[in-house]
């Protein structure tokens, strides 16, 4: 992997590149000073498939990087097809009805991988989100689109190397059920009967063994995650329930935001999060589902993190981090108690 990672750096982004330790090279920055920076800041992982730079604070995955780049879906496919020939002995484990986990040599690598392409067929403005307060450039670097057919807003998931893993709809209509759909392959019902994928009948002939589980997964860790991997002083990381919340953080400036899609922390979700040397604020929504998932997900971290921290709502009357306006959002933050005096305050055992 890491000659085809050399080669994608030298020929997508500088030729003059240069060893900086074991794994790791350093070359100029395609994201500021036009390419032309004078000290080499930009460095990346060939082991990891990660980089970060060290002036502008770009960061992020290979695959993320060709995006920023102006490669096409087809063409980032063509890029990073060496991520998907590592996992094609999984694939034939599969085939043998054994689970996915034990044959995979990084359980935070997904193990199927997903194409590009199909995040290109959901290319389509969710007016939904731009009309509750939604920035149009965040929604286009996160890759949020609409499914057109489901009548759902699109969100790509991806793992910690921004490898494409699958995707989540959420409702557009007050009517839809369930407000958030994880998008499955060929599968049977409660009856047994055979449902085919959530992303078209072409979709099983290609991905016949597939699998996701959203909940093994941070959505957005795969942006926050270089930058935590590069840093050399402890970090802060803001848990927020859902896709909007999680936007709202981002477009106003809190970049170290990553959503649970839930009210609750799998042992997977955990596993991440315990990757990095990082402070943790939850913030999750002012109800009670939120305060029960702020307990229950405080006490799984509270020691094994350096410090669990809680956003307290400055208006009680706001119920999600995207009811608040910037200054409220950043009262929250500012306000933050450690989860054992927020536990305290609501007489909490």
């Amino acid at each position: 992997m890491r000659e085809h990672i050399i080669d994608i750096i030298q020929r997508y982004v500088d030729t003059q590149i240069r060893k900086s330790g074991d794994g790791q090279i350093t070359c100029r920055c395609p994201f500021h000073k036009g390419g032309q920076e004078r000290k080499a800041s930009f460095s990346v992982n060939v082991d990891m498939g990660l980089f970060h730079c060290f002036t502008c604070n770009e960061s992020g995955t290979i695959p993320g990087l060709l995006v920023m780049l102006g490669l096409s879906p087809r063409e980032v496919d063509k890029e990073t097809g060496f991520f998907k020939d590592a996992i094609k002995q999984n694939l034939a484990d599969l085939k043998l009805k054994r689970r996915a986990e034990s044959y995979s040599k990084d359980p935070f690598r997904a193990t199927i991988i997903l194409s590009e392409t199909i995040i290109a067929a959901y290319n389509w403005c969710p007016t939904k989100l731009i009309e509750a307060g939604f920035q149009i450039p965040w929604l286009q670097h996160l890759q949020i689109g609409v499914d057109r057919n489901n009548w759902r807003i699109t969100y790509p998931v991806r793992d910690i190397y921004g490898n494409l893993a699958g995707m989540v709809g959420g409702a557009m209509l007050d009517s839809q059920i369930p407000k958030y759909k994880v998008y499955e392959g060929k599968h049977k019902d409660f009856s047994g009967n055979v449902i085919p994928s959530d992303y078209g009948k072409w979709f099983d002939e290609e991905y016949p063994l597939y699998e996701f589980r959203n909940h093994e997964y941070l959505w957005n860790f795969d942006r926050v995650y270089p930058r935590l991997f590069f840093g050399k002083e402890e970090g802060l990381i803001i848990l927020v329930e859902g896709f909007k919340a999680c936007i709202w953080l981002l477009q106003n400036g809190y970049r170290n935001t990553v959503a649970l899609m839930g009210t609750s922390l799998s042992n997977k979700q955990k596993q991440l999060l315990l990757r990095v040397n990082s402070r943790i604020l939850l913030f999750l929504d002012n109800d009670e589902p939120g305060q029960v998932g702020t307990v229950k997900i405080g006490n799984k971290l509270q020691e094994a993190v350096p410090s669990v921290w809680v956003a307290r709502y400055p208006n009680q009357n706001k119920m999600q981090p995207d009811d608040l306006d910037a200054g409220n959002l950043y009262a929250a933050i500012q306000n933050a108690i450690p989860l054992r005096k927020w536990k305290q305050e609501r007489k909490i055992t």
